[in-house]
């Protein structure tokens, strides 16, 4: 991501296209990049510095809703009822007054949801966009993502696809563990990456890094409630249970 940030402007701009189950660090990715590049005031300047700004796609394919997130997040005023047109060129000239150079966009399979109509026209924007701003993007979604973008296939040729890999048991996966026990708050080791602890995590997470991430995260917060110095296999038993419990009830809703 780090080169399409540092590309110099051109006609065809570099795109990427991050593609993962759900929970596998897609949305953790783009907010980590996010960080990395705050806006900030230009002190020699009067408007600040947006270099990477970062929306959600709309939950229904909406050109004018997808331009409106833009500009809400770039804190600029404007009317619900104006055309998408008028609000793509808006987020342009916005974005190259405060310097933006990426453009961040989760969720991007959702631009799937609505009539063929609607699915056409949101992708077409993003590709007038990217044709007119000369602003890279960076799209997280899915595998349906890829089924999005390839709506217009003018647009689809110019994203690299980068697919995250769901976590297989093994050495990579106990260093994993041994990397998120190193940020627990607890005063003696849990060695999540022994044998009987690791499979147990394994088993409860479906190896996605947001599903691990939530596990040891409610085992460490049972710990600390219990007085316990670490995390026991009984503690990660009863969390893994009340998160999968939790996940459960939110699908039925």
């Amino acid at each position: 991501m780090k080169i399409l940030f540092d590309a110099p402007e051109r006609n065809r701009m570099p795109n990427l296209l991050i593609v993962g189950s759900a929970g596998n660090g897609k949305t953790h990715i783009l907010s980590r990049f996010e960080h990395l590049h705050p806006a900030s005031d230009r002190p020699d300047r009067y408007s600040s510095s947006v270099p990477v700004v970062a929306v959600r796609a709309p939950a229904v394919a909406d050109r004018g809703e997808l331009f409106s997130r833009m500009l809400r997040r770039l804190a600029v005023p404007h009317k619900m009822k104006d055309s998408a047109a008028h609000k793509m060129q808006s987020v342009i000239e916005e974005m190259h007054k405060v310097g933006t150079r990426v453009l961040l966009i989760d969720e991007v399979h959702d631009l799937l949801n609505g009539s063929k109509l609607q699915q056409r026209q949101a992708i077409g924007s993003l590709k007038d966009f990217s044709n007119e701003s000369r602003i890279s993007i960076v799209a997280a979604g899915t595998a349906a993502a890829r089924t999005a973008l390839s709506v217009d296939d003018q647009l689809w040729t110019r994203f690299d696809a980068l697919e995250l890999p769901r976590w297989d048991y093994g050495p990579d996966f106990k260093r994993l563990l041994a990397s998120f026990e190193k940020l627990l708050p607890l005063p003696e080791p849990s060695f999540l990456a022994n044998p009987a602890k690791s499979m147990k995590i394994y088993e409860f997470t479906g190896s996605t890094i947001g599903k691990i991430a939530k596990l040891i995260m409610e085992a460490a917060i049972t710990a600390v409630n219990e007085g316990k110095p670490a995390i026991t296999i009984e503690i990660l038993t009863e969390a893994g249970e009340a998160v999968r419990a939790r996940d459960i009830a939110a699908q039925v809703k």
